[in-house]
């Protein structure tokens, strides 16, 4: 390659500046012939890259975003979370609170045991009705499975209604619902120490069903 470069050089860049000296008619010529040998330069460059391609030596990136997780797109994928031998992940659906370019309407939890290859569905959110969009942001396990699930029914800029949910077995429980504020709960402990301030239909625009 630096043969090829000092070759280019000599040969065509060398010669075209010496003949630009004898007037501007000359820089047009060499302002066209600096951009073949960049064009030129940049094929072969191209040329090489394929071949290092072709006998193993280099990795091309690889797009996934048009690639589903199972039944999901990747970029409804969100937090995992690893609780009594299994692996927990999110799964959020677009809304106005968390616009997502590729997304199903389903909003839940999936969940395999630790080693295991493939996840399985164990938590789905239903919404009513279903322009609430509850998706879960938080799920955390103290002497039992809690989530929280947010709405899109708030004032804008993230806000909406928060429900706190306890799972046991195939049972479920709501602990508490308050107005959800982004800024308000960044950690879970502000959420933990959350007291409920609603007692309004949006406490109650879910359905969580586990399998």
């Amino acid at each position: 390659m630096l043969t090829k470069t000092i070759f280019v050089y000599d040969i065509i860049i060398l010669p075209v500046l010496k003949l630009s000296y004898m007037g501007y008619g000359k820089l047009v010529i060499l302002l066209i012939m600096v951009t073949l040998v960049t064009l030129l330069a940049f094929l072969f460059f191209q040329k090489r890259q394929v071949d290092l391609l072709m006998e193993g030596k280099v990795e091309m990136p690889v797009d996934r975003s048009g690639e589903t997780f199972s039944e999901y797109y990747n970029e409804q994928l969100s937090t995992s979370y690893e609780f009594g031998g299994y692996e927990y992940m999110l799964v959020q659906r677009s809304s106005m609170n968390l616009p997502i370019f590729k997304s199903t309407n389903f909003a839940g939890v999936l969940r395999r045991a630790q080693g295991e290859p493939t996840y399985e569905k164990y938590l789905e959110i239903t919404s009513n009705p279903d322009s609430a969009k509850n998706n879960l942001y938080m799920l955390w396990f103290d002497n039992g499975l809690f989530l929280m699930m947010v709405d899109q029914v708030g004032a804008g800029s993230g806000e909406g209604t928060a429900k706190v949910i306890k799972i046991v077995d195939k049972n479920t429980e709501l602990v508490k619902c308050f107005y959800y504020v982004p800024e308000e709960f960044d950690d879970l402990e502000k959420v933990k120490s959350k007291l409920s301030d609603r007692q309004d239909s949006d406490c109650l625009n879910h359905t969580v069903k586990v399998w």
